[in-house]
């Protein structure tokens, strides 16, 4: 496990590089909910009994070794609601961000795990409490070998063939 000190390094330099990374992409309205997370809602019990979750974020490969980022926890356009598209309906989550651009392309595999796992958490409005979720997104990326919900190779196939659409 990396020390206190290191963690601080590494959040002041993912702040500032996914910052300016969530700032070029600043029109989305998952960005905004990560850039403003007082100002929007969040969706309680979404992954069970005491949980309360904004993006539960996911990627798929795309074209030229590229990989896209999004949320699989969505707000609805028409009625400010939150919603959770789950984790056996990823392709309906990627579906709805590539139609309506709330995703965010990466140059690399590596890149998208990590902005998606607990990156985009450096950013989190205000850094004092954006610091306390990614030292907690980082220490779960870093205790997990293997995430719990992750797709078997065919679902997976699936997706990254829909990512190169």
């Amino acid at each position: 496990m990396a020390s206190e000190q290191e963690i601080q390094v590494q959040f002041m330099a993912d702040r500032q590089q996914y910052g300016q990374l969530l700032l070029q992409n600043k029109g989305k309205n998952f960005v905004q909910r990560i850039l403003n997370p007082n100002a929007y809602p969040s969706l309680e019990e979404w992954d069970g009994p005491g949980t309360s979750g904004t993006h539960a974020m996911s990627y798929v490969s795309g074209k030229k070794n590229k990989f896209h980022v999004y949320p699989e926890i969505i707000q609805d356009k028409k009625t400010g609601e939150m919603k959770y598209f789950g984790k056996n309906n990823r392709k309906a989550a990627w579906d709805y961000a590539k139609k309506t651009g709330e995703y965010i392309t990466v140059d690399s595999q590596e890149e998208a795990e990590k902005f998606g796992s607990y990156g985009y958490k450096a950013a989190w409005g205000d850094p004092v409490k954006g610091y306390e979720i990614y030292k907690q997104g980082l220490q779960r990326s870093m205790e997990k070998k293997v995430p719990k919900d992750v797709l078997n190779q065919n679902e997976q196939s699936q997706l990254d063939q829909l990512g190169s659409q």
